[in-house]
C-alpha cells in the first residue's frame, strides 16, 4: 500500500514538473488577447481602401469604363491594385467586392422576388428580387426538371442596402439585364450577365444623364442582334441604352427626363407623381419605339390619371395611343406586349385593364373580378395572357 502511494505521489509530481515545462515554454495569451496573425474580419486584411461614391453620385465600377479620362485612371488604378496574399487563390480577382464575404446559400431564393422572365430560347429562367441576387435555373429538355444553374450576385459592401426590382433578357443572346436600388450608393444600377454562364458582362452607367434613383423597370426591344435596352427610374427618367457595333461600348440617350425636370414650376406635383411610381412599366416595339404610361391629369381626388403613349427614341416625340376616355388610374402597375408585337394589356391600380390591338387601333376595357394585376405575359402564341394579382381584393 505504501509503495503505491509513493509510486502514486512521484507520477503526480512528474506530471505538475512537465505541465509547468510547458507552460514556461509556451504560456499562452489571456482570454481578452488574440494572437498577432488573428484575422478578424473581412475589414482586417490589408486592402486598399475604396472610397464609396455619396448617394447622389454615380458608381465608378471596376469593370468595363463608359466614361472619360478620370474614370480610366481610376479603374486602373483599381484593377492593378496589390491583393492581400493571404486571399490570394480564393477566386476574387474579378470580384467587386475583392474580399470574402459570409454568404448563405440555401440552394434558392431567401427573400421576395421581384421579377422574373426566360431566356430567349426558353431554357433559362432568371429571377431577381430582394437578397440582391441573381438566380438562373436551366432545363435540359421538356422533359426534364429545371436545375439551378447558377447564382450571380452584385456588390454587397452596404449590406442590407439594394434590391433587385427588375430583369430584361434579350430575345436571342441570352444577356440578362438586372437593375433597382444600387448597392454603391442609392443609384440606379444596371448589371449584364451572360444568363448562360451566370458572369458578369458589363455594368451600365452615364456621370452625366444616368439615373440617381432606383430604377423600376427594363425592356429589350426584340431585334435579335443589337437590341435596345430602356431603363425608367422612380422619378419618371427614362433611358435608352445601344451597344455600339465598332467598340462595343453601351452609350445612353435621354429620352424622358425626371418628373421634376419636366414640370419645373409644378413641385407638389413631381413630389405626388414620385409616390405613384413604385410600378412604372415599360415595352418595346422596335430597337426606336417604347410604349410607355405618362402623366395626363389629376382627378378631382386628386389622383393622377395617365394616358399611353407611343414614344420614339431618335425625336423624344410621343403621341396618345388613344382618345381620352381611354385612360389608367392611380398607377399603371403592368404592361405585357405579344411576341408578334400585335398586342398589348395593361392594367392599373384601380383593377382597370385594357386589351390593346396594335394592328387596328382598336381596344377593349376589361374590369374582372380580380385584385389588382402586377404582372403579366403573354403566351408564345400571343393567344394566352397570364396575369398576376395583389393577394388581397
Amino acid at each position: 500500500m505504501l509503495r503505491i502511494c509513493e509510486k502514486h505521489v512521484i507520477l503526480s509530481f512528474l506530471w505538475f514538473v512537465h505541465l509547468a515545462a510547458l507552460t514556461l515554454a509556451d504560456e499562452l495569451p489571456d482570454e481578452s488577447v488574440l494572437p498577432e496573425d488573428f484575422i478578424e474580419s473581412p475589414s482586417d486584411l490589408t486592402l486598399p481602401v475604396v472610397q464609396l461614391p455619396g448617394e447622389d453620385q454615380l458608381p465608378t465600377p471596376p469593370g468595363s469604363v463608359q466614361g472619360d479620362a478620370d474614370q480610366v485612371e481610376a479603374t486602373d488604378a483599381f484593377q492593378n491594385r496589390m491583393v492581400d496574399p493571404r486571399i490570394q487563390g480564393l477566386g476574387l480577382d474579378n470580384s467587386p467586392d475583392q474580399q470574402p464575404w459570409l454568404r448563405i446559400h440555401a440552394g434558392g431564393p431567401v427573400s421576395p422576388i421581384r421579377s422574373i422572365a426566360f431566356t430567349g430560347d426558353g431554357k433559362r429562367l432568371c429571377a431577381g428580387g430582394e437578397d440582391k441576387a441573381l438566380w438562373i435555373w436551366h432545363q435540359q429538355s421538356a422533359n426534364q426538371p429545371w436545375q439551378l444553374q447558377k447564382t450571380a450576385y452584385w456588390p454587397i459592401q452596404r449590406g442590407q442596402r439594394g434590391v433587385v426590382n427588375t430583369l430584361a433578357v434579350t430575345s436571342a443572346s441570352n444577356v440578362v439585364a438586372v437593375a433597382g436600388s444600387g448597392a454603391w450608393a442609392s443609384n440606379g444600377d444596371i448589371f449584364l450577365f451572360d444568363a448562360t454562364t451566370g458572369d458578369l458582362q458589363n455594368v451600365l452607367f452615364d456621370d452625366r444623364i444616368g439615373h440617381r434613383q432606383t430604377i423600376v423597370s427594363m425592356a429589350f426591344s426584340p431585334e435579335r442582334s443589337n437590341p435596345t435596352l430602356v431603363s425608367v427610374d422612380g422619378q419618371g427618367k427614362i433611358i435608352a441604352w445601344r451597344q455600339g457595333q465598332a467598340d462595343g461600348l453601351w452609350r445612353a440617350t435621354l429620352v424622358r427626363n425626371t418628373d421634376e425636370a419636366t414640370f419645373p414650376n409644378q413641385p407638389e406635383l413631381s413630389t405626388l407623381l414620385r409616390n405613384w411610381r413604385g410600378y412604372n412599366p415599360i415595352t418595346m416595339i422596335d430597337a426606336d419605339t417604347m410604349i410607355h404610361a405618362e402623366f395626363d391629369r389629376l382627378n378631382s381626388l386628386k389622383y393622377p390619371i395617365w394616358k399611353l403613349v407611343r414614344t420614339r427614341i431618335s425625336n423624344r416625340s410621343s403621341t396618345d395611343m388613344a382618345g381620352p376616355n381611354i385612360r389608367h388610374v392611380a398607377m399603371v402597375t403592368t404592361i405585357a406586349i405579344s411576341p408578334d408585337r400585335s398586342k398589348l394589356f395593361t392594367a392599373d391600380a384601380a383593377k382597370l385593364s385594357y386589351v390593346w390591338n396594335l394592328a387596328n387601333q382598336n381596344v377593349s376595357k376589361i374590369r374582372p373580378n380580380l385584385p389588382p394585376a402586377i404582372s403579366s405575359a403573354f403566351g408564345p402564341n400571343g393567344r394566352q395572357l397570364v396575369v398576376g394579382t395583389t393577394a388581397g381584393g
